[in-house]
């Protein structure tokens, strides 16, 4: 059995491309669906531009290259010893 949470933290991004809806009427229809649950939502609902998307991909690049680096150089100091 699922264990109960007091919480739950949603992180994502909806993608309406099928079905366009503005930011406003999603927003609405989702603090429908939150209050008709006699649920509580704390945080916003915004617009994902490509700008955003083109920063979140390099975030994660630039993320994965220095692990990378990280991990390059922690292999190249052992056995050095």
């Amino acid at each position: 059995m699922d264990k109960q949470y007091k919480d739950i933290k949603i992180e994502g991004i909806i993608d309406v491309r099928e079905n366009p809806i503005s930011t406003l009427d999603l927003s609405d229809k989702f603090i429908e669906f939150i209050e008709e649950n006699n649920w509580y939502f704390s945080g916003g609902v915004s617009p994902y531009t490509k700008e955003d998307e083109r920063r979140d991909i390099e975030e994660i690049i630039n993320s994965a290259e220095k692990k990378k680096y990280r991990r390059k150089r922690h292999d190249s100091g052992r056995g050095k010893r």
